[in-house]
């Protein structure tokens, strides 16, 4: 990601960013109006212990969106990203290894998650840790991603796979997120 046009970063580290109930909130960043941030109503981010958040230019997360890195986990959004309403993108894990313990008592484990440029995640949509989301890529509503989604791919399902290309005309304007 980086790369061209980049104007502004933000970065969440060890805090947590809300939008409450009933509000949308708003953020500019710099001088640029590509430099825009929302989160609306109950939208969450999250970073915790060790953990960050980096979000490029015009980035917005619909109501109920969830983005959590704990425990040395880290999220990488690049510019011009959707989320869509209910959406969670979780870079981190609880442990299960161990049968003498209860899994409240295993330890996390921190992954990442990496969004390109100009993606779409609709609504629904689960990314689970250690998955990276190509440029101009676009996840279907309800997609649960469990690996890559190469740049440009129309990835839909449990668990989500490639069902077309955005550069393939026949699937132009044909994708629910």
């Amino acid at each position: 990601m980086g790369g061209q046009g980049r104007l502004s970063e933000r970065t969440l580290r060890g805090r947590v960013a809300v939008a409450g109930i009933g509000e949308t909130t708003y953020y500019k960043h710099g001088k640029s109006p590509d430099a825009e941030f929302t989160l609306a109503l109950k939208a969450i981010l999250r970073a915790c212990e060790d953990a960050a958040i980096v979000i490029g230019n015009r980035f917005g997360a619909n109501g109920n969106a969830r983005l959590i890195a704990d425990k040395g986990g880290r999220i990488t959004v690049g510019n011009d990203v959707m989320i869509g309403p209910n959406a969670v993108l979780r870079a981190s894990n609880h442990g299960s290894q161990r049968l003498d313990a209860p899994m409240w008592d295993q330890p996390h484990t921190g992954g990442t998650i990496a969004i390109g440029d100009d993606v779409w995640i609709g609504a629904n949509v689960v990314v689970v840790p250690d998955v990276a989301i190509g440029a101009h890529a676009i996840i279907a509503a309800g997609a649960v991603v469990t690996r890559d989604v190469p740049a440009y791919a129309i990835a839909a399902g449990v668990p989500a796979r490639v069902i077309g290309d955005r550069r393939d005309s026949t699937h132009a304007g044909t994708v629910s997120a």
